[in-house]
């Protein structure tokens, strides 16, 4: 059996307020993710990983304009995002998919 990728796989935009969301909540019904792109739109944001809750003062921080990468399986299900200030950021993710032909 071939593993492939395809790409771009599924791609929406989280809006961030003062509550963290995961991508393993927003990726129901589809192929878990292998890789993911994201860009932060309209002001901070911050991603916890490793199963940590991102906070106001715990996770990486990426300024407005950002771009980052999300790895693999548990990466991309452990990865808590939430706005890094005091405005609701949003943010545009690409995630790619591994598929099985």
């Amino acid at each position: 059996m071939i593993k492939e990728f395809y790409f771009p796989a599924t791609t929406f935009k989280l809006t961030l307020t003062s509550t963290a969301l995961t991508l393993s909540t927003l990726q129901k019904g589809v192929p878990p993710g292998i890789r993911a792109r994201v860009t932060s739109e309209t002001a901070p944001v911050r991603v916890a990983l490793g199963g940590a809750t991102a906070s106001a003062t715990l996770g990486h921080y990426y300024d407005m304009d950002s771009e980052f990468f999300l790895f693999g399986y548990e990466e991309l299900d452990s990865a808590s995002f939430i706005r890094g200030g005091g405005t609701d950021a949003v943010a545009q993710v690409t995630v790619m998919h591994e598929v099985e032909r």
